[in-house]
């Protein structure tokens, strides 16, 4: 089993085509197999252990799948999001992983992981560079030249326009209660309360540019 597993996985991997002669695969036992893109059409698994095959965008036209032990096979495509090559595009998760927000140009896509379904765009005047969403999946944050934009997801407003930035901004967080944002522009760094969008400090003393910034756990710190 495991040893004609792992032959077919190099095979495939070597793009053989197991068409005509080569398809007939009746009874064999390649369990845990992975045959992503393979070509499979008018192939015969008739009474195969196909058990965790991954069959991922495989070609399968007219296969025989008839009292193939088919557990934990995967068939589907993974979800994926297209956008155009010429635009700039950020993505972040949620911290619990439920929802993933996408920032393609001058819009930013909030998607229920689950489903794949959006359930809110927020639409800026100018494109982002770097997006991030609070700890509790409630408001994200954007940087746009020198700028950082706060958001609600829910109704997709624009809550505080955070500007003291000279520079280009790189990247922008939230603490780890999301009472804070810490952003880095050139040579420096800004911190920033969310519930008002007010800076409250400025980090200077790097000589070069900063391109992140993070919250210490207990977000008493920052580097």
């Amino acid at each position: 089993g495991v040893a004609a597993a792992n032959a077919i996985t190099v095979l495939n991997a070597a793009d053989i085509k197991f068409v005509g002669d080569y398809g007939d695969l009746s009874g064999v036992h390649i369990s845990g197999a992975d045959l992503e893109a393979g070509h499979f059409d008018h192939a015969n698994f008739q009474g195969a252990d196909l058990q965790n095959v991954n069959f991922k965008s495989a070609f399968l036209r007219g296969a025989n799948f008839c009292n193939a032990n088919m557990m934990g096979v995967t068939f589907r495509e993974y979800p994926y999001i297209k956008c155009d090559a010429n635009v700039e595009v950020a993505v972040a998760f949620s911290q619990n992983g439920k929802q993933l927000i996408v920032g393609i140009g001058k819009a930013i896509e909030v998607y229920d992981v689950k489903s794949g379904e959006i359930s809110q765009i927020l639409h800026n005047e100018v494109s982002m560079n770097s997006i991030a969403l609070s700890p509790d999946g409630s408001q994200v944050v954007s940087c746009s030249d020198n700028t950082v934009q706060l958001w609600l997801v829910r109704d997709g407003k624009a809550t505080h326009t955070l500007i003291g930035h000279t520079g280009y901004v790189s990247s922008a967080l939230f603490s780890p209660d999301g009472s804070q944002v810490v952003s880095c522009s050139d040579n420096t760094v800004q911190l920033w309360l969310v519930r008002d969008g007010k800076a409250t400090h400025t980090l200077i003393g790097h000589t070069g540019y900063v391109s992140s910034a993070l919250f210490s756990p207990d977000g008493s710190q920052v580097v």
